[in-house]
This record gives structure tokens, sequence and C-alpha cells, in this order.
């Protein structure tokens, strides 16, 4: 079973009559260790965790997220710091406060330093019930970090996150749409991108994405292209784009848009452009693709409505797929 099988089970979770049954097959498979990637057993245990939470079945959700972190250690890994606040969410829930409290404790100073941490742990207190200290929290992190600019991501996502919960509408917009300069500043900034990386936006604020298989093709051939963004890997370029999706919906700015590459598709371009792959500025191309793209095809709002595809290209609903990421959950 892969990574895209475990999705396909929770995703129909939601749908099901009997959500339980479909968490307690992610457990098997985790337990019978019949996954084909050893390091999915953990998220198949969230994932079960997870339903179960959505199926008010909390003594279940708990002992699932308990075995997410417990193979995380047994890999030598330190538990993701969503999973623990999760926990420790689950433990306010049913009543277990100081438990809950000394692990967000610990997680707490990830405030300051973590965009989704900035979001993770005080939804987790406010979930539990404790939305004053959730309140308390952002506030002292703000404070914190009160000589950054506001459009840092982390104090852009602690102002979202007091806001959210506070129950506040978002700023208004701004009749007149900023300059493409400053676009171009922002959206970086946005998605916790180095400013003067700019490999995937055009003058007209359009995001170039790359689905899945297409990032693994363009990181096998031109590796460059995906270092500009200081993304890891695919998961790690997954949560920045959504970062940078729920940062600039949650500040109210101009549309963004998005327009979708594909390996063969920039080939194309690289070719038409005479450029050598070998010696040219494969970032500045990837920005004049996306440009292109944003020229010849619709481009796609963002964020997406929640039922409609996520904007990764993995068939899902947005509401299933990446919109999770920015609550790290998943």
């Amino acid at each position: 079973m892969t990574r895209d099988d475990l999705d396909e089970l929770s995703d129909a979770a939601d749908e099901a009559a009997d959500p339980a049954a479909a968490a307690a097959e992610l457990a098997d498979l985790a337990a019978a260790d019949r996954l084909a990637d050893p390091a999915d057993v953990a998220y198949a245990y969230q994932l079960a965790a997870e339903i179960y939470e959505r199926a008010d079945e909390l003594g279940r959700a708990l002992a699932m997220v308990r075995r997410c972190l417990a193979d995380h250690q047994r890999r030598g890994e330190d538990p993701p710091g969503a999973a623990r606040a999760f926990h420790a969410e689950l433990l306010l829930r049913i009543g277990r406060e100081d438990e809950a409290m000394r692990e967000l404790s610990a997680l707490r100073p990830l405030m300051t330093t973590d965009a989704l941490a900035a979001a993770y742990v005080p939804e987790a207190l406010a979930a539990g019930g404790h939305e004053d200290t959730a309140t308390g929290w952002l506030t002292g992190a703000l404070a914190a970090l009160s000589t950054r600019d506001h459009d840092d991501p982390v104090v852009a996502q602690l102002t979202a996150t007091r806001d959210r919960l506070a129950g506040a509408p978002g700023g208004d917009v701004d009749e007149d749409v900023a300059g493409a300069a400053d676009l171009e500043e922002d959206l970086p900034a946005a998605a916790g991108i180095d400013p003067d990386a700019q490999p995937y936006l055009s003058s007209e604020a359009v995001v170039l994405v790359w689905p899945r298989e297409e990032y693994e093709q363009v990181d096998e051939h031109w590796p460059e292209v995906l270092e500009a963004t200081g993304a890891s890997d695919w998961e790690d370029y997954r949560r920045r784009h959504q970062a940078l999706v729920a940062g600039w919906a949650q500040q109210s700015r101009a549309p963004l848009w998005q327009v979708t590459g594909t390996a063969e598709g920039f080939a194309e371009f690289l070719a038409e452009q005479d450029e050598d792959p070998d010696t040219a500025d494969l970032v500045t191309l990837a920005e004049q693709y996306g440009t292109w793209l944003a020229d010849q095809e619709d481009a796609l709002l963002l964020p997406p409505a929640d039922d409609d595809p996520c904007w990764c290209g993995s068939g899902q609903a947005y509401r299933i797929c990446c919109l999770r990421l920015s609550s790290g959950r998943r």
C-alpha cells in the first residue's frame, strides 16, 4: 500500500456510513507492516486518528496519535510538532489538562519560529476549550516579534490565527491592485521563500506550480529550479505553497492566480528560447515560463473553493487535501 492508497482510504471515510471502519483498516495496515514505505506507518496512524476524531471517538483517536508519535520515536525521529499538538488537543478534550498543557508549553516557543506552529499550537488550545490562553499566547508571540515586518510569514500567520480565533473578518481589499513589483516582493515572503529567489512568479501575481509527478521530473532534469524555492522535497514544497495560499487569502491581498507547469512543457519552452539547460539561468526561465503559461491558458484563482479540486493536482477536494496543511494536520 502506498501513501496515495492511504489517502484514498482516508478520503473515502468522509463519505462512508461507518468512518471508524476506515480508521481501523488504516491502523491494521500500519500494524501489519503492509505499507510500501515503512516511513508511512506513522502517517497511517495519523490519518486514522483524524478519522476517529471527526467521528467523535476521542479515545480511539488518542490511541492512534500515540502510535503515530511512537513510530517516529522508534525510527529515531523527533515527532512532528503538529502531531504533538493534535495529541495535546485530544488530551484537553477528554479532560487531561495537565498532560496537555505540558505538551503545548513545550511547543509554545515554535510559535515565533515556525509559521505552521503559529497556527496549530493556538488552534489546539482553542479546540480544547482554552481560547483565552490561545489568545494570550498569540499576543505574546506577536509582542516578541514586534520588530519584524508584518509580511514576515510567522507574523502574518500569528495575526491571521488570532483574527480567525476571534472571529474577525479579514482586512478590506484595496480598490487599487498593488503594483507588480510589490506583488513579487510579497509573494515569496508570504511563502517563507527568500525574497531574492522568485522561481515561479510572474509579474502579474501568477504562481507556477508543479504537481507531484511534474515536480519529480523537474527535480530530475532541472533541480536548481526547485532548489530556488527553498523546499527540500515534494511535501515541503507542498507545505510552502499552501502557506503562501493561506497567508495570501488571510491578508486579503490582490488576487493570486495559479498556472500549472509540466516538465514536457518546460522542456519545449527551453527549446523555443534556444537555451542550453547546462548554461542557462533556469530559475529566470522558469519564471518566464510561468508568465508565458498565464498568457496561454486560464489561470486558477487561489485558494480553490473547499470542494473544488486541490491546487496540487491530487484530484482530491481542496478541503480534504492541502487545506488541511494550513492547520498542520497532514
